[in-house]
């Protein structure tokens, strides 16, 4: 639907509350959202489980300005409940303010496989809503943190990228197709902090800003 286009790619998805308010493919605009039976819970999980192919969307210099690349996507279910996606390590660090960090990350190239937790919550018609928490473990002090090792003039340093973990509506699943949003926060090198990204209902930092839009094959 038209809708969805416009909420895709329109600046007030990015500073309004975090959320998904668009739909994969449901041309009703009604919202009649209904709970999350056990039963349902395990029956859409399951219709979720597996590879997907499509197109990783980050900002440029501005959120009105979206730029792409191809992606793979992997869902797992019951016992991980994890969407596994790949993303090259020199977009993660377009915000860092050490430029070493910026020419390690070109000059090395690869990625870096994020795990991203998610929780069913609702669904209206089959569109499944879901948090999705990158990185996430419970309990864990450094939850929402991925660790990478790159190396300068010799050196080598431990670069940690620090995810949001506080959406509960940030990822969707509709007839195969599946979108989630997820946002950086910061990025520490050796423990010190080199950028530290805005993400509120206000305000959203553009390189904090990334969403994977695929489709199961």
């Amino acid at each position: 639907m038209n809708k969805i286009n416009k909420i895709f790619y329109g600046v007030l998805l990015f500073v309004g509350a975090l959320t998904i308010t668009s739909c994969l493919g449901d041309d009703n605009d009604t919202e009649d959202y209904s709970g999350l039976t056990p039963e349902d819970y395990t029956y859409y999980m399951n219709q979720m489980v597996g590879d997907y192919s499509g197109k990783l969307f980050f900002a440029g210099e501005t959120l009105s300005e979206l730029d792409s690349i191809s992606t793979q996507v992997t869902v797992t279910g019951v016992g991980d409940s994890c969407v596994y996606v790949s993303v090259p390590i020199v977009n993660l660090v377009r915000g860092c303010n050490d430029s070493w960090v910026k020419d390690a990350a070109a000059e090395e190239g690869g990625n870096v496989t994020l795990a991203i937790k998610y929780y069913l919550y609702r669904n209206n018609n089959s569109d499944v809503f879901f948090g999705a928490y990158p990185q996430y473990k419970y309990g864990d002090p450094n939850s929402g943190k991925k660790t990478v090792t790159l190396t300068y003039e010799g050196e080598t340093h431990d670069v940690d990228f620090w995810f949001y973990n506080n959406s509960n509506y940030n990822g969707e699943f509709y007839r195969n197709k599946l979108q989630v949003y997820f946002y950086l926060v910061g990025i520490q090198v050796d423990g010190t902090t080199v950028s530290d990204l805005t993400v509120g209902s206000s305000y959203l930092s553009p390189e904090s800003y990334f969403r994977v839009l695929v489709q199961k094959f």
